[in-house]
């Protein structure tokens, strides 16, 4: 915990661009040239220990979006330096929203009781709806040693 404390802190977005990843703005790549670097980013931030959740609500474009704007712009310090992971997710904020997006997105939730009615006795859930995307399933994940 000390050293993660003591760590140098530079945002993922300078990290990529270090690790010879061109961050163009959004509005300059067309559909093609911006899945294709969507692709790149992804697994570069795999490589850098930076793993993306809940991703399946937004087109590539508005993924990258969030990632140019917002999601890579924390400082934070460099996982790939510590051993650890960060994960990071595009409905984290908690605002009503993304509180929304999750559950209406999210059976699994449901199912295995840790958000469900019994949770929100005065709050109507959405109903289920599939999402327009399936990414995150392919997504990069951590891979950690067995000892």
């Amino acid at each position: 915990m000390c050293e993660f404390e003591k760590a140098e802190l530079d945002t993922n977005f300078n990290r990529l661009v270090q690790r010879g990843v061109e961050m163009g703005p959004p509005a300059e790549l067309d559909d093609s040239n911006l899945h294709a670097k969507l692709q790149e980013v992804l697994q570069t931030l795999g490589e850098m220990r930076c793993f993306l959740h809940d991703t399946d609500h937004l087109s590539d474009r508005e993924l990258y979006t969030w990632l140019w704007t917002d999601g890579l712009r924390e400082e934070t310090p460099d996982m790939a330096q510590l051993g650890g992971a960060r994960h990071t997710s595009p409905i984290g904020s908690c605002t009503e929203e993304d509180i929304a997006v999750h559950l209406t997105s999210t059976m699994r939730t449901r199912k295995n009781g840790s958000v469900g009615r019994k949770n929100f006795q005065t709050t109507c859930l959405p109903p289920h709806c599939p999402l327009p995307y399936n990414r995150d399933k392919n997504l990069p994940r951590p891979q950690w040693p067995t000892q």
